[in-house]
């Protein structure tokens, strides 16, 4: 794990491939992680895609949909920009008024 200096302590800081590892591993902690850290980005993204009604929905769908694929990422160093393809994959589904298919 990486330790990353925060004000005057010291704090761990999961990777994101060891949050994947982890996930992949049944830990639910981990999925929580990834949620956190990435949810605010994801809402950004998909707001400039569907606007501002809908957008939380989109990441909410996306991400069950990205958990339940987890397995398929195959570098889980590259999970941000996996997690933004399948955001905006949703996005353009839910424009085109349709759901993805898990």
């Amino acid at each position: 794990m990486a330790t990353r200096r925060i004000g005057h302590t010291d704090r761990v800081v999961a990777t994101d491939a060891e949050l994947v590892m982890r996930v992949r591993n049944g830990d639910q902690a981990a999925l929580a992680a990834i949620y956190d850290r990435y949810v605010a980005r994801l809402v950004d993204l998909a707001r400039a895609i569907v606007g501002p009604s809908g957008a939380e929905d989109v990441v909410q769908d996306a991400f069950v949909g990205a958990a339940g694929r987890i397995d398929q990422l195959r570098e889980p160093d590259k999970l941000k920009p996996w997690l933004y393809r399948i955001t905006r994959r949703y996005a353009q589904a839910h424009l085109r008024g349709r759901r993805v298919a898990p």
